[in-house]
Protein backbone atom coordinates (compact mmCIF):
# COMPACT_ATOMS: atom_id res chain seq x y z
CA UNK A 1 0.00 0.00 0.00
CA UNK A 2 2.90 2.55 1.14
CA UNK A 3 4.63 2.30 -2.43
CA UNK A 4 1.37 2.71 -4.31
CA UNK A 5 0.19 6.05 -2.10
CA UNK A 6 3.78 7.14 -3.25
CA UNK A 7 3.42 6.12 -6.70
CA UNK A 8 0.42 8.04 -6.46
CA UNK A 9 2.31 11.26 -5.24
CA UNK A 10 4.68 11.13 -8.15
CA UNK A 11 1.94 11.53 -10.53
CA UNK A 12 -0.40 13.84 -8.54
CA UNK A 13 2.85 16.13 -8.80
CA UNK A 14 2.99 15.95 -11.91
CA UNK A 15 -0.22 16.76 -12.99
CA UNK A 16 0.06 19.53 -10.32
CA UNK A 17 2.86 21.15 -12.35
CA UNK A 18 0.56 21.27 -15.34
CA UNK A 19 -1.96 23.10 -12.95
CA UNK A 20 -4.58 20.44 -12.66
CA UNK A 21 -6.84 21.48 -9.80
CA UNK A 22 -7.58 17.76 -8.68
CA UNK A 23 -4.37 16.07 -8.38
CA UNK A 24 -3.56 19.30 -6.73
CA UNK A 25 -6.40 18.94 -4.13
CA UNK A 26 -5.42 15.23 -4.17
CA UNK A 27 -2.22 16.08 -2.54
CA UNK A 28 -4.02 18.16 -0.04
CA UNK A 29 -6.15 15.86 0.60
CA UNK A 30 -3.96 12.93 1.50
CA UNK A 31 -1.90 15.34 3.83
CA UNK A 32 -4.58 16.62 5.96
CA UNK A 33 -6.72 13.56 6.32
CA UNK A 34 -3.42 10.90 6.77
CA UNK A 35 -4.07 8.31 4.07
CA UNK A 36 -1.05 6.44 3.29
CA UNK A 37 1.41 9.21 4.39
CA UNK A 38 2.02 10.94 7.87
CA UNK A 39 -0.53 14.16 8.32
CA UNK A 40 1.06 17.32 7.66
CA UNK A 41 -1.12 19.57 8.26
CA UNK A 42 0.56 23.08 6.61
CA UNK A 43 1.79 20.82 3.85
CA UNK A 44 -1.89 19.71 3.03
CA UNK A 45 -3.76 23.62 3.61
CA UNK A 46 -0.93 24.67 0.98
CA UNK A 47 -1.87 22.26 -1.91
CA UNK A 48 -5.48 22.56 -0.92
CA UNK A 49 -5.42 26.82 -1.46
CA UNK A 50 -3.56 26.01 -4.50
CA UNK A 51 -6.88 24.29 -5.16
CA UNK A 52 -9.23 26.72 -4.01
CA UNK A 53 -7.51 29.44 -5.67
CA UNK A 54 -8.04 27.47 -9.14
CA UNK A 55 -12.06 27.24 -8.09
CA UNK A 56 -11.93 23.54 -7.38
CA UNK A 57 -14.94 22.79 -5.24
CA UNK A 58 -14.17 19.49 -3.62
CA UNK A 59 -10.79 21.76 -2.20
CA UNK A 60 -13.19 24.50 -1.20
CA UNK A 61 -15.22 21.62 1.03
CA UNK A 62 -11.62 20.48 2.31
CA UNK A 63 -10.86 23.91 3.55
CA UNK A 64 -13.91 24.36 5.28
CA UNK A 65 -13.73 21.40 6.65
CA UNK A 66 -10.37 22.51 8.26
CA UNK A 67 -11.58 25.74 9.49
CA UNK A 68 -14.76 24.33 10.95
CA UNK A 69 -12.61 21.61 12.95
CA UNK A 70 -9.32 23.41 13.42
CA UNK A 71 -6.74 21.42 11.42
CA UNK A 72 -4.21 23.08 10.77
CA UNK A 73 -5.87 26.67 10.58
CA UNK A 74 -7.94 28.33 14.00
CA UNK A 75 -11.34 27.48 14.27
CA UNK A 76 -13.72 29.87 12.61
CA UNK A 77 -17.15 28.48 12.02
CA UNK A 78 -17.65 31.78 9.76
CA UNK A 79 -14.84 30.93 7.30
CA UNK A 80 -15.97 27.69 7.14
CA UNK A 81 -19.48 28.29 6.08
CA UNK A 82 -18.31 31.22 3.86
CA UNK A 83 -16.35 28.26 1.68
CA UNK A 84 -18.79 25.59 1.90
CA UNK A 85 -20.92 28.02 0.41
CA UNK A 86 -18.43 28.34 -2.55
CA UNK A 87 -17.81 24.86 -2.60
CA UNK A 88 -22.09 24.67 -2.81
CA UNK A 89 -22.03 27.23 -5.23
CA UNK A 90 -20.09 24.99 -7.34
CA UNK A 91 -22.20 22.65 -7.26
CA UNK A 92 -20.74 20.31 -4.53
CA UNK A 93 -23.17 18.36 -3.06
CA UNK A 94 -21.61 17.71 0.29
CA UNK A 95 -21.14 21.43 0.57
CA UNK A 96 -24.91 21.92 0.24
CA UNK A 97 -25.34 18.97 2.69
CA UNK A 98 -23.44 20.44 5.61
CA UNK A 99 -25.00 24.33 4.68
CA UNK A 100 -28.26 22.57 5.33
CA UNK A 101 -27.36 21.07 8.28
CA UNK A 102 -25.41 24.01 9.74
CA UNK A 103 -27.85 26.16 9.36
CA UNK A 104 -30.79 24.18 10.95
CA UNK A 105 -28.75 24.06 13.70
CA UNK A 106 -30.34 26.44 15.70
CA UNK A 107 -27.27 26.96 17.99
CA UNK A 108 -25.51 27.81 15.07
CA UNK A 109 -24.52 31.83 14.07
CA UNK A 110 -26.27 30.99 10.49
CA UNK A 111 -29.42 29.48 11.58
CA UNK A 112 -31.89 29.79 9.17
CA UNK A 113 -34.56 27.51 8.45
CA UNK A 114 -35.56 28.78 5.25
CA UNK A 115 -32.02 28.75 3.46
CA UNK A 116 -31.29 25.18 5.30
CA UNK A 117 -34.60 24.24 3.18
CA UNK A 118 -32.97 25.78 0.37
CA UNK A 119 -29.93 23.42 0.66
CA UNK A 120 -31.51 20.28 1.01
CA UNK A 121 -34.02 20.65 -1.26
CA UNK A 122 -30.53 21.92 -3.96
CA UNK A 123 -28.64 19.17 -2.83
CA UNK A 124 -31.13 16.28 -3.60
CA UNK A 125 -32.13 18.42 -6.89
CA UNK A 126 -28.87 18.41 -8.35
CA UNK A 127 -27.14 15.04 -7.86
CA UNK A 128 -25.98 13.93 -11.28
CA UNK A 129 -23.70 10.66 -9.85
CA UNK A 130 -25.51 7.37 -8.54
CA UNK A 131 -23.08 8.01 -6.02
CA UNK A 132 -23.98 10.65 -4.51
CA UNK A 133 -27.37 10.49 -5.23
CA UNK A 134 -26.89 7.25 -2.65
CA UNK A 135 -25.61 9.55 -0.21
CA UNK A 136 -27.11 12.45 -0.39
CA UNK A 137 -30.81 11.52 -1.59
CA UNK A 138 -32.21 9.61 1.59
CA UNK A 139 -30.81 12.38 4.08
CA UNK A 140 -31.95 15.54 1.75
CA UNK A 141 -35.47 13.97 0.97
CA UNK A 142 -35.75 13.19 5.02
CA UNK A 143 -35.28 16.29 5.55
CA UNK A 144 -37.89 17.97 3.12
CA UNK A 145 -40.15 15.44 4.74
CA UNK A 146 -39.33 16.89 7.89
CA UNK A 147 -39.85 20.51 6.21
CA UNK A 148 -43.33 19.15 5.25
CA UNK A 149 -44.58 18.21 8.78
CA UNK A 150 -44.46 14.54 7.23
CA UNK A 151 -41.89 13.25 9.39
CA UNK A 152 -40.43 13.56 13.04
CA UNK A 153 -36.93 13.74 14.50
Amino acid sequence: MAKDIYESMYWYRRAAELEFSDAICNLGFLHIYDHGIPEDYPKGLQWIKKAVALKNSQAMYILAECYLNGWGVEENHKTAFEYFEQAANLGNQSAMMILGIMTLNEDDEHYDRQMSQKFFQKSVEDISDSESRQRCYPIGHEILEYYRGERRF
